[in-house]
């Protein structure tokens, strides 16, 4: 017999994949998405255990490393101080480089070699790909190929709006809904977990429980000898009762 366990984790690589395409100045958030999504990214950056590797890719017209996959937490903070929002959303192509940096081979713990660390992305989005070809949804089933998990984040309202100017100089708000129908999928397809952050409390809730989710991961454990001993003490039990009751073990 087995059972699934919590079992602390020594080294992980994790890889936030945050969306920066002009949606996040939408006004659901107070100032803006943005400015919602850099805070709780920091406290995921607090919380994550020091041997993890922490990484950032942001996406908007295209996906850009911010910060490769680094022990070192300064890097990741002074990338996500530097973030600004505009353009279109690019999610599968943020989702691609994420994933192949998250795999790259690191050294080992001799220094004689490399191994692959188990990885993890965190993807958070406020909107529907734009601008990436491919749907998200190809990169979530390569990623589930290679054991992969995506946790995915939706962030805003379905009445979140943003300012953007027409061809004439004019203003025009539009509703920017976060794309929840694809989210889900992703998150289902690699075996993550899906997230909605309708407003900035809950978002750094989830970020920070990440923090504790992703310092262990599930594994088997035999509980044979649990069995066997539990078996034994009953055996044992069985036959004191029956000494006591009849004069002689049954």
């Amino acid at each position: 017999p087995q059972r699934t366990v919590a079992a602390p984790q020594r080294a992980a690589t994790v890889m936030m994949v945050t969306d920066i395409s002009g949606s996040m100045n939408a006004n659901d958030f107070r100032p803006d998405r943005l400015s919602a999504a850099v805070k709780a990214a920091r406290r995921l950056t607090d919380e994550l255990p020091e041997t993890f590797r922490l990484g950032l890719v942001t996406f908007a017209d295209w996906a850009e490393i911010e910060t490769p996959p680094t022990t070192d937490r300064s890097p990741v903070r002074a990338a996500l101080d530097r973030l600004r929002a505009e353009g279109g959303t690019a999610m599968a192509v943020g989702l691609e480089r994420a994933l192949s940096v998250a795999r790259q081979p690191v050294p080992d713990e001799r220094g004689t070699g490399t191994r692959r660390l188990p990885a993890v992305l965190v993807l958070l989005s406020d909107g529907k790909d734009t601008q990436s070809g491919i749907s998200p949804l190809e990169v979530a089933r390569q990623a589930e190929q290679v054991g992969v998990p995506v946790f995915t984040i939706a962030l805003g309202t379905p009445t979140g709006e943003v300012e953007v100017r027409d061809q004439f100089g004019g203003l025009q708000r539009i509703q920017v809904p976060p794309d929840t129908e694809t989210l889900r999928e992703i998150a289902r397809i690699t075996g993550g977990r899906y997230f909605a952050a309708p407003d900035a409390a809950r978002l750094e809730s989830i970020y920070a429980n990440l923090g504790t989710r992703l310092s262990s991961r599930p594994v088997e454990r035999e509980i044979t000898v649990a069995f066997a001993g539990g078996a034994i003490v009953l055996l044992l039990a069985g036959g004191t009762l029956s000494l006591s009751w009849f004069g002689r073990p049954l």
